[in-house]
């Protein structure tokens, strides 16, 4: 069809014709990177249009018998924390406005690359760190970093990289684009995201729809890098020792049933405590455990019973119960 010479396309089509693209240089250095190239600063990795996932996937084909015990076979995917967290699967860190999570999650970061225990709980072997912190100054997290370093009397972990986002973008499809572009993609075993509504920024968090928008995200984010992802999220406002621990997360049930595992700090009775309830999807969860927030870091309580979840009322009633135990007194207490 011809078009008329008043008609408002014409000019546009007129200049489009008259100015055609120019076909870009093919880059020198496509494709991944070989193993025996080293990526640095100043010889990045260019990603290869090809190597780009595309925005949805085909659908998985239907397995039979045979093909779904050939999967049983296989390994799992790398352990990082004991029965808790694998490699592609992601974990929630949930607590109370306040209650020390980024503290929590930047002792897991540093926990993870040198293999020791956090919270009590195994890390099976050191890990590849990233920590994508969305709300601290960069100055002052680093303040924090060297603060649990001088605690933990520990040297330079080269395997602990941490971004700045802060003011920065939100957007996990940019921030994945960024890492393959930039030849990291594959490079950690653990990502770690600090925190959840910062990510979630203009999104309902109480829509299960909103909530699942930004989750999927994190879920495609942890497949296409095949990392584990651990983001902290806060509970609903009010007392929580008498709320079942799937149900404390503020928000969309969907927060309860998404993540593969799931850490809850929940206050303690004892001052400056905190118990640690692990739930894992695909092992028996590891033992709740009672922690003491020594900040930068924290100590473990053996001697507290993880059940002994804080509420006003029944605070004095443990405290004389608590006091009769020291007195070695028997008289058992109400509580």
């Amino acid at each position: 069809m011809k078009l008329p010479p008043e008609h408002e396309l014409h000019d546009v089509l007129a200049w489009t014709i008259a100015n055609p693209p120019v076909p870009s240089q093919p880059s020198q250095t496509t494709g991944q990177p070989q193993p025996a190239q080293t990526f640095t600063e100043q010889t990045p990795y260019v990603a290869h249009p090809s190597d780009i996932p595309p925005a949805t996937k085909p659908l998985p084909e239907i397995w039979d018998w045979d093909r779904l015990m050939e999967e049983a076979e296989k390994p799992m995917p790398p352990e990082i924390l004991k029965d808790l967290l694998w490699k592609g699967c992601r974990m929630s860190v949930e607590g109370s406005s306040k209650a020390g999570k980024t503290w929590t999650l930047m002792n897991l970061g540093l926990a993870a690359v040198q293999g020791t225990s956090w919270m009590g709980i195994e890390v099976v072997k050191p890990c590849r760190v990233l920590y994508m912190d969305f709300e601290l100054l960069s100055r002052m997290a680093a303040g924090r970093v060297q603060m649990i370093k001088k605690a933990l009397n520990f040297g330079r972990q080269p395997n602990f990289h941490y971004w700045p986002l802060r003011g920065s973008c939100y957007e996990f499809s940019r921030l994945k684009e960024h890492l393959l572009v930039s030849g990291r993609q594959k490079a950690y075993d653990l990502v770690i995201v600090d925190p959840y509504y910062k990510a979630a920024a203009g999104l309902d968090e109480n829509s299960v729809s909103d909530v699942m928008l930004i989750l999927q995200e994190i879920e495609r984010f942890s497949e296409e890098t095949e990392t584990a992802i651990v983001y902290a999220h806060h509970y609903s406002k009010g007392n929580k020792s008498d709320v079942d621990a799937l149900d404390r997360a503020s928000g969309s049930g969907a927060f309860a049933r998404d993540p593969d595992a799931k850490i809850m700090l929940t206050r303690h009775m004892e001052e400056d405590c905190l118990t640690v309830e692990p739930i894992s999807r695909y092992a028996a969860s590891p033992a709740s455990s009672v922690v003491e927030t020594t900040f930068p870091t924290f100590k473990q309580r053996g001697d507290l019973d993880p059940k002994d979840l804080y509420n006003p009322a029944r605070l004095e009633a443990y405290e004389r119960k608590r006091d009769a135990r020291k007195s070695g007194d028997s008289e058992e207490q109400p509580f």
